[in-house]
């Protein structure tokens, strides 16, 4: 798992606990060290603290749930206020008050790590119009059967469409969803790569019942 926490002396108190308990941990002191950390490898569980010296943590947790679903610990001095619903409706798993003593902590810690299993292994495979979309084995089966090609950028297009099923995404968060598989993404990527997943999805663009253009703002996934 990863500590995300400008706090030298807390983050290694962190780190000792939790290998105490069996996890394998890794640090980043700010918001950047984040990111490289993340572009690397994916762990098992983020603890995302809100006061970086770089960037503000919900900013952070805002990218991070665009393009994933990593369990996130929200780590704060208060286990209460604003900063704990922004945090909860952002999708963050948990919120941790840092004054919580460590068996409280490594239980929530586990609890999450429990919750997050259990919903990968019931994500796997994502419904819509009769499609389905293998998130682990990167793979689009048609309603009769046929496998449908699609290139990296397009399954993350599509995966971040099937996930927020009914809700409108912004180009800014469809860019986030899959911006590290391409090279220099604009907005005009993203409506290109609408166009071409529309063509392999069977939708009619003037007249779609899968994705729907949200003028100016974004597309979104008919919950269908």
């Amino acid at each position: 798992m990863l500590i995300t926490d400008d706090d030298d002396a807390y983050r290694m108190l962190l780190g000792a606990t939790l290998e105490g308990a069996g996890y394998r941990v890794e640090e980043a002191a700010s918001g950047r060290e984040l990111e490289a950390k993340l572009a690397q490898r994916q762990p098992d569980l983020l603890l995302l603290d809100l006061n970086l010296p770089d960037e503000h943590g919900l900013a952070l947790l805002r990218r991070v749930r665009a393009r994933s679903t990593l369990p996130v610990i929200v780590l704060s001095i208060q286990a209460e206020g604003a900063d704990r619903v922004a945090g909860l409706e952002l999708g963050a798993d948990d919120y941790i008050s840092k004054a919580w003593p460590p068996r409280e902590l490594l239980a929530r810690v586990s609890a999450v790590l429990r919750r997050a299993q259990q919903r990968d292994h019931a994500d796997r495979f994502m419904t819509f119009a009769g499609f389905r979309l293998d998130t682990e084995g990167h793979t689009l089966q048609a309603p009769d059967g046929r496998d449908i090609p699609l290139t990296t950028a397009q399954f993350g297009l599509l995966r971040a469409l099937v996930r927020g099923k009914g809700r409108t995404l912004t180009r800014d968060q469809l860019l986030d969803a899959y911006a590290d598989t391409v090279d220099a993404p604009c907005d005009r990527t993203i409506d290109v790569l609408v166009s071409k997943l529309r063509r392999k999805l069977g939708d009619d663009a003037r007249n779609p019942s899968i994705i729907r253009t949200v003028p100016n703002v974004g597309y979104k996934l008919l919950d269908a």
